[in-house]
């Protein structure tokens, strides 16, 4: 941009009223322009254009610009510009995406509706909670109608593990074997999909219920509440009692393992809000068992920190693959590990404050310090991740901004290294479904929204 340009733009918005420009803001941030717009400032901001020439910037960014530096610029940029609008585009657009890619694969489709489409419900979910905004539960419920049409019981897809067709959702597992030579693949539904499909399905119910004014969405809520237990139903043949123990976990799909503990703890999380909603002592008993196979499992370090494996104690210690050498979990793993634990304390379940804590402690002592990703949740055999690592590794902090409520710092944390790392974060919090979750965590707050 010449500097002719940018001068005519500085003298422009020093002359037009304060109302004029609040109406050119409103048409900037407006649903279906909001998240485009969003991204245009935001593009401009990370390849280092000055911030006071770039168009619409004052819309999501306040204060004087002139003299800022990009780079500064651009961490502000994403640790306070937050729009309900904003997320509302990116979530439509993507929710669509993912329900046109899941149809076009079929019966070759793979984890799009469990992990990105989980994390899509997760995020206009949270996005209510921080908004009242009732177009993100009705996104939601449209979403999710679209998923149960993928249910395998409705193109009547065969499942090859099972033996007949689930009311779940199934993915094309590839393999080759000495034993088939002409098979390819195989079509298998597992606890771990089910789960992160239904957990936000769980929680809409449960928002649903605990507000007598969102009783439209009632028989929604109750229909995709039982859908959940349906299809959670199907695996109970997976069960297996756990030697020494009145407890019992899930054996994995075609490999005969038992299940790792980030699996069954995405399946506790369902389990936490089935039973908020129904009371059921048999689901209380599985959440506590599942919480002493935890404890059982953890690693309590010198500094007050701690670790677990990445499978259950008591699971073949040869199993697991290269996970299980690690000296504990993986980063993004654990992201499915460490929720499970805040959500049973937070609901009232017997989960001694100390783990909580310490769990916290851990994440900033060695997950997520200086500005720095681990590859595992603690230091010791571990090394930062970078840019050449996947980007859906990185993302998996997002999920510890659950603990914030615990220990307000995990928040500041996470928003500081979004903005400070894009090599990390590439797209920032719309890096992908995952990282879009602390988006919709900071909408509302008064760090959550930029003046105008």
């Amino acid at each position: 941009m010449t500097f002719a340009r940018i001068a005519f733009l500085f003298v422009l918005s020093s002359l037009l009223p304060v109302g004029v420009l609040r109406a050119s803001c409103d048409a900037v941030l407006a649903p279906g322009r909001a998240y485009e717009n969003y991204k245009a400032v935001w593009a401009e901001l990370k390849v280092g254009n000055e911030p006071q020439s770039i168009e619409n910037i004052g819309c999501f960014l306040a204060g004087d610009l002139a003299g800022a530096e990009a780079k500064a610029a651009y961490r502000r940029f994403i640790a306070t510009s937050f729009y309900p609008n904003v997320l509302y585009d990116y979530l439509k657009q993507e929710a669509d995406a993912n329900l046109r890619s899941a149809r076009k694969h079929g019966y070759h489709r793979e984890g799009e509706l469990a992990w990105n489409g989980g994390y899509l419900g997760e995020a206009a979910l949270t996005a209510y909670q921080q908004t009242g905004d009732r177009r993100f539960l009705d996104l939601f419920v449209t979403y999710f109608n679209g998923v149960l049409e993928l249910r395998d019981s409705e193109p009547g897809y065969v499942d090859g593990y099972h033996g007949r067709i689930m009311k779940s959702w199934g993915e094309y597992r590839r393999f080759w074997s000495w034993t088939m030579p002409l098979v390819t693949g195989i079509w298998v539904a597992h606890i771990t999909y089910a789960a992160r499909i239904t957990y936000p399905a769980t929680k809409f119910a449960l928002i649903v219920h605990d507000d007598p004014a969102l009783d439209a969405y009632r028989a929604d809520a109750d229909r995709f509440v039982e859908a959940t237990k349906t299809a959670l139903a199907g695996f109970n043949e997976d069960r297996f009692r756990i030697e020494g123990t009145d407890g019992d976990w899930y054996l994995r799909p075609m490999t005969g393992e038992p299940e790792p503990t980030n699996h069954i703890h995405t399946y506790g999380s369902v389990l936490i809000n089935l039973y908020a909603l129904t009371h059921d002592e048999q689901i209380r008993e599985r959440i506590n068992d599942i919480i002493k196979v935890f404890e059982k499992g953890v690693r309590w370090e010198p500094d007050g920190t701690l670790s677990w494996k990445y499978l259950p104690y008591f699971s073949d210690r040869g199993m697991g693959g290269n996970n299980q050498k690690d000296y504990s979990e993986r980063l993004w793993k654990a992201s499915q590990t460490a929720p499970f634990i805040y959500r049973a304390y937070a609901a009232g379940f017997d989960v001694p404050e100390n783990l909580i804590a310490a769990i916290a402690n851990t994440f900033l002592a060695h997950t997520l310090h200086d500005n720095q990703i681990m590859y595992n949740l603690t230091s010791k055999h571990s090394r930062p991740l970078t840019g050449k690592d996947p980007l859906s590794r990185v993302s998996g902090i997002v999920t510890w901004l659950e603990y914030s409520a615990y220990d307000p710092e995990i928040a500041e944390r996470i928003r500081t290294v979004v903005g400070a790392r894009p090599d990390l974060f590439p797209d920032g919090w719309f890096e992908s479904a995952n990282s879009a979750r602390g988006y919709a965590f900071f909408l509302g707050g008064e760090a959550g929204r930029a003046p105008r």
